[in-house]
C-alpha cells in the first residue's frame, strides 16, 4: 500500500572519534525510522496538503539517554500553523536514537528542521538534524550539526547562576546564541544572534550557560567537521530544577 506522503530522513551512523591515545565512540542523537520514532509520527496535515502549503519548522529539545525528547521548543512562521503542531506532537510523542559517548547513551541538546514540501504536487517531508546552518539544512544533505553534551537541567542551573546579568525583561523573554564548535567537539566561541529585547542581558546569560560546554561534533557524510550549534532559549520556560519536586516540572517546560 502506497503511503500518502514520502519521508526523507537525513541521518548518519556512529563513528569512532580519535581523542588522544584512545578512540572514543561518539554518536549524535538521530531520527530513527521505527514504529515509535519521531519520523513515524510526522504527517502532512490534510489542510496544508489541500492548500499546497509548504513550510519549515525548527525544533529544539533535550534528547535523553532513553531517546525521549524533553523541554521541547518548536518555532515556525506562524505559531498556530498545523505544520508546527504536527512537528511539536511528533517530537514530544516519538523517540529518537539517543546519543552515545564512550559507548554509553547520554543526554544532548539538539536542533532540527522539518521541511514540508510539495515538489510536483507530491507531499514530501524532509527531516534534517540542523538549524544553525540553514543552507545545509535546506539542501537535505547528510549533515548533522553539533549537539551539546548537556541536559536542560544543566543549562537552567547555569542560567540561574548568571540571572543577575539580566537587566530588563520583555513580555516574551527569549534569546538565541550561536556556538562555534571544532571537529573534536570543543567550543571555540559564542555570539548572541538574537534577543527579544536588545542589550537586556538575556543573551549574556545564555552565553554564560554555554561556557565550557562539550559537544558531539558536526558530521558531514559521517566525517567530523567544524560546525555551528544554536541554542534558542525561551526564558518563560525556565525554572530552578533544584527547587522543583521530582517529576513535577517536566510538562510545564514544554510548549
Amino acid at each position: 500500500m502506497r503511503t500518502p506522503h514520502s519521508i526523507l530522513v537525513v541521518f548518519c551512523t556512529f563513528i569512532a572519534l580519535n581523542t588522544g591515545a584512545e578512540a572514543a565512540e561518539s554518536q549524535p542523537a538521530m531520527i530513527g525510522q521505527g514504529a515509535d520514532s519521531v519520523a513515524a509520527r510526522l504527517h502532512y496535515p490534510q489542510t496544508a496538503k489541500a492548500a499546497k502549503t509548504e513550510g519549515a519548522v525548527q525544533f529544539y529539545c533535550e534528547v535523553g539517554a532513553d531517546g525521549r525528547a524533553r523541554h521541547v521548543r518548536v518555532i515556525a512562521e506562524s505559531s498556530w500553523s498545523a505544520l508546527r503542531f504536527n512537528v511539536r506532537n511528533a517530537v514530544q510523542q516519538g523517540r529518537f536514537i539517543p546519543a552515545r559517548l564512550n559507548g554509553k547513551t547520554t543526554s544532548v541538546m539538539i536542533g532540527g528542521t522539518v521541511f514540508f514540501l510539495m515538489p510536483k504536487g507530491q507531499p514530501t517531508i524532509l527531516v534534517t538534524m540542523a538549524t544553525a546552518d540553514k543552507t545545509k539544512a535546506a539542501a537535505g544533505r547528510n549533515y548533522i550539526q553539533p549537539q551539546m553534551l548537556a541536559s536542560f537541567d544543566d543549562l537552567e542551573r547555569k542560567m540561574y547562576t548568571w540571572r543577575s546579568l539580566v537587566t530588563q525583561y520583555s513580555a516574551f523573554p527569549s534569546a538565541e546564541v550561536m556556538c562555534n564548535v571544532d571537529a573534536s567537539g570543543n567550543l571555540t566561541g559564542t555570539k548572541i544572534v538574537n534577543e527579544s529585547k536588545a542589550n537586556s542581558g538575556l543573551g549574556a546569560v545564555a552565553v554564560k550557560a554555554c561556557e565550557g560546554a562539550k559537544f558531539v561534533p558536526a558530521l558531514d557524510n559521517s566525517k567530523p567537521v567544524p560546525g555551528q550549534f544554536n541554542l534558542a532559549i525561551d526564558f518563560a520556560m525556565l525554572v530552578n530544577p533544584d527547587e522543583m519536586a521530582p517529576g513535577s516540572h517536566l510538562k510545564q517546560r514544554e510548549e
